[in-house]
């Protein structure tokens, strides 16, 4: 028997692991296939966060046209406002309620005097003393302008009149309303440049004021 000697099998051939081994070159379409996955990712939730943002943001500079009822501290009043409203963000400690909205400038104040403690005047002298002083201490930049109206059946003063309050154009709207035992003073304000479209939202506020 003659030796035959055994078959010897190129590199390329061998499949096991160690020398030879040869890998098959990276598929370029399934790495841009994941690229672009990855990218579109990013994409719908950047769009998601800035719609997010944006609705946000909205929110806050639009007043709600939902509202919600505030009691006052003191028990006494009721009064609404738009839901997104916040509260006591003017300073006065004399207020039973304090709200407003810092991104379209609107803002409500409500303080009460008791009918007791001020005998000698009626709902014009109480009125007319109010919006005196009110105009004295923001100064008034043109005369104010008052009228006679009714709150929930409460007859009432309004004084409407424009000052410069830390540098700003401001309006204010101060109606003084008589109820049982005590006279109310229900204070809003907004920047002048945005009085006519912020009005309908603060008379809606005053309007809805009322005794418990």
């Amino acid at each position: 028997m003659s030796y035959v000697p055994p078959r010897q099998y190129p590199p390329a051939a061998y499949s096991g692991p160690g020398l030879g081994t040869q890998q098959a070159p990276p598929n370029n379409s399934r790495v841009w296939m994941i690229v672009l996955i990855i990218l579109g990712c990013l994409l719908f939730f950047s769009i998601l966060i800035c719609g997010g943002v944006f609705y946000f943001a909205r929110q806050m500079i639009v007043d709600s046209s939902q509202f919600k009822t505030l009691q006052s501290n003191d028990g006494l009043t009721t009064i609404a406002v738009p839901n997104n409203w916040r509260l006591n963000l003017a300073e006065n400690s004399d207020s039973s309620v304090n709200a407003g909205n810092p991104f379209s400038d609107c803002y409500v104040i409500v303080i009460t005097d008791s009918k007791f403690d001020l005998p000698e005047y009626d709902l014009d002298a109480y009125a007319n003393l109010i919006s005196t002083e009110m105009t004295r201490r923001l100064g008034a930049i043109l005369p104010p302008q008052r009228s006679r109206t009714s709150v929930n059946g409460m007859p009432g003063r309004l004084c409407d009149f424009r000052a410069i309050e830390a540098g700003r154009d401001v309006t204010f709207l101060i109606e003084c309303v008589e109820g049982k035992n005590h006279y109310h003073q229900i204070m809003t304000w907004t920047l002048t440049s945005k009085i006519a479209k912020n009005r309908p939202v603060l008379d809606k506020v005053r309007n809805s004021f009322s005794e418990k």
